[in-house]
């Protein structure tokens, strides 16, 4: 064993160590694992071709197409495509929750062959949402078919989960030869098998416990008190007075007033309250009564127009991994003011608080229920802080969506042409951008950049355990596994040992290190060489059973999933999904 390679596999097991203990975030460990392998590679270690190879992995076919790809999903959204979708399965689904699922399913499926499954996840979350108001379905029976269907139809092509798009950037080039529809006919076996698996036993296993089981605006997010108007007359002693007094005082939360015929929705507690105003409040009967008893203060009836579904409406607002939120009290973090929602209700580790929010902690992970003004939620839209989950409603815009469907278009002439898929997508994106579907300003808000860093820095790593020789050195140990064993059991080894690895450190970190191996497994043992390390790729892709992987985490919130509900519904999927991929080895259909 040379240096290299002792150092090479030194530097990927203490990765894997940081990965599985889960105190740093994983874009940050492999952004140092890249640092210490550059400093390693100036101080003589042939770990790289050149030092100056180091960042390269940004400037990658993967990373470009991982970010045009997040650009074309914003496209579809704005152009409010996703609306019709919702409409589509509402109307094809009638009313039946295994029909609905069903359809809801095979359309995100089909979705993730050209978009990346994260971004699929983020689209069609307002589609479940949409669906489960409309349909009367829990949104805990949809929201985790989406991850799965997501997670299986991004295997139908090299662009649809991040294992694949790194595929070609790690087989050597001399051995390089996939195209973009080449995992297609595994990976539209798996989608399917997925479904009917689904449908079949993990719908049985599925939880009703969200708090969206009704239709009725209010009751679906268990909040008891209701919408009312009250007049504040000219004499009233709260004249000039604080909204923060106003709600303390009479228990109440203020979701809008009338201020020179306009109304201010979601006012800042430091307001002051005008004179002959009308004030929107969420209060009980009880609630009402003491309010009104207050002199100065009347009862009256609300305009259904101010406050229809299209301008404010009740919001689900999740405060994600390494929010600046967690761990500070509402009072103290403005939120009315910062992010324009009026929570009413906390949902922090599976228990509801709904009276003295302002003295609530928030923790990682905290869903808020609230009221806001869509316009306000657009213009405060901070999503690394405080993330709102699918619920901004995004009309069908005619103008928008012909030009969001040509973008898509080009993107998939250019990946069906064999253009390479960062220039294919960024075609795509440019169409897009000139239409004006969105800006550049947009670009930097949207794109997940947390993911964009981990590919990046893991990149280079991957070529350190091509260019230093660990690959070919853990290949020859694995021939000496192999030897004498059937091929199918090969495969299913295989399968299996890349699925546990990219539960263990992520399958991009996964991707990075057994791509690389396989390739020289392949090599040795005189296979296919594109098809082993496909095969892996896909593998790695498989997250079924993780609440922690990327699509998994995006639906907890929404459908308040426990670790044991991923594993009651995944484990069927999981072993579904290697049996097919060594199947597809074996028969040489990869």
């Amino acid at each position: 064993m040379t240096p290299s390679i002792f150092f090479t596999l030194a530097l990927v097991s203490c990765l894997l160590v940081l990965f599985l203990v889960g105190r740093f975030r994983s874009e940050s460990v492999a952004l140092a694992g890249m640092l210490v392998l550059g400093i390693a590679s100036y101080f003589g270690l042939n770990l790289l071709p050149n030092i100056h190879n180091l960042w390269d992995g940004y400037s990658s076919n993967a990373v470009i197409s991982l970010i045009a790809v997040m650009l074309v999903a914003l496209g579809l959204q704005t152009a409010g495509l996703m609306d019709s979708v919702s409409r589509w399965i509402a109307k094809h689904g009638r009313n039946d929750e295994l029909r609905v699922t069903g359809l809801l399913m095979l359309v995100a499926g089909i979705v993730s062959a050209v978009i990346q499954n994260t971004a699929v996840v983020a689209l069609f979350l307002p589609v479940a949402t949409v669906l489960s108001r409309q349909l009367k379905i829990s949104i805990s029976r949809l929201a985790m078919p989406i991850a799965i269907a997501a997670a299986a139809g991004g295997t139908m092509t090299l662009v649809g989960t991040a294992p694949l798009i790194l595929v070609q950037d790690l087989i050597p080039v001399e051995h390089l030869s996939i195209g973009f529809l080449a995992p297609f006919t595994t990976g539209l076996t798996i989608l399917l098998a997925a479904i009917a698996i689904h449908l079949l036993i993990g719908q049985r296993f599925l939880p009703s416990r969200s708090v969206l089981k009704s239709l009725s605006r209010g009751d679906q997010y268990s909040i008891r008190p209701r919408l009312r108007g009250v007049t504040i007359d000219n004499h009233s002693r709260f004249v000039g007075r604080k909204f923060g007094s106003f709600e303390r005082i009479f228990r109440v939360t203020v979701a809008a007033y009338l201020r020179d015929g306009k109304w201010i929705y979601t006012p800042y507690r430091h307001d002051s309250i005008p004179r002959s105003t009308v004030i929107a409040v969420f209060a009980t009967d009880e609630e009402l009564a003491d309010l009104i008893k207050e002199p100065g203060i009347n009862s009256c009836k609300l305009k259904p127009s101010a406050f229809s579904a299209g301008t404010a409406d009740f919001v689900e607002m999740l405060v994600p991994v390494g929010s600046p939120l967690a761990g500070q009290r509402i009072r103290n973090v403005s939120i009315r003011k910062n992010y324009g929602v009026a929570p009413l209700v906390i949902s922090s580790g599976g228990k509801l608080k709904q009276y003295n929010l302002r003295n609530q902690r928030l923790r990682e992970g905290d869903m808020i229920y609230g009221y806001a003004a869509w316009h306000n939620l657009t213009r405060f839209n901070k999503p690394r802080e405080l993330w709102l989950l699918g619920t901004a409603p995004t009309p069908y815009n005619r103008e928008k969506a012909p030009h969001a469907i040509i973008g898509l278009l080009i993107a998939a002439v250019g990946l069906l042409l064999e253009v390479p898929s960062s220039l294919s997508f960024s075609l795509g994106v440019a169409w897009m951008v000139s239409a004006k579907l969105f800006n550049f300003k947009d670009v930097i808000r949207e794109v997940n950049w947390s993911t964009v860093a981990l590919l990046g820095a893991m990149i280079p790593i991957g070529s350190a355990v091509s260019f230093s020789g660990s690959a070919a050195y853990l290949a020859d140990m694995l021939q000496h596994f192999f030897y004498g064993m059937h091929f199918f059991e090969m495969c299913l080894f295989l399968s299996f040992f890349a699925l546990v690895a990219g539960m263990a450190m992520t399958n991009v970190g996964a991707a990075t290190v057994m791509i690389p191996v396989a390739a020289q497994v392949a090599v040795a043992m005189d296979l296919d060489v594109n098809s082993l390390a496909l095969g892996v790729a896909i593998a790695v892709s498989n997250t079924f059973v993780l609440s922690s992987s990327q699509v998994n985490t995006l639906v907890q919130a929404s459908g308040e999933y426990r670790t044991r509900d991923y594993f009651t519904v995944g484990v069927w999927q999981t072993l579904s999904y290697a049996i097919i991929i060594s199947l597809a080895l074996y028969l040489g259909v990869l």
